[in-house]
């Protein structure tokens, strides 16, 4: 612990990515957002433009079908949580990067 900051603390990092919720119900979030995983939890934090949605906290192990591909050559991560699909889009490399050392079970297509 340095600075009264511990370690796991230390290698958190926050990212930004294109988002889309979509519940069972066919309702869609969208927007731009802060996200970063800590304490075996996903947060998502919205930022301007983003549609019915506030701090979001999924915890690592409930998150199903994670999927990493392209879309119009961009980068997107897909999975399921309580009831809904969420789509990273316009992602970069390293944010891909990120969720693959998060996310052990990330298909990659």
């Amino acid at each position: 612990m340095a600075y009264g900051i511990n370690e796991s603390e230390r290698n958190v990092k926050n990212m930004f990515a294109y988002i889309q919720i979509i519940d069972n119900k066919s309702a869609v979030s969208y927007g731009y957002t802060s996200f970063s995983f800590s304490n075996c939890h996903l947060s998502i934090a919205k930022l301007e433009g983003m549609i019915n949605s506030t701090m979001i906290e999924i915890p690592i192990s409930q998150i199903a079908d994670p999927k990493r591909d392209t879309y119009y050559r961009w980068n997107r991560i897909q999975f399921n949580y309580n009831n809904k699909h969420y789509i990273f889009l316009y992602t970069t490399t390293r944010e891909s990067e990120y969720f693959q050392k998060n996310l052990p079970n990330l298909t990659v297509a």
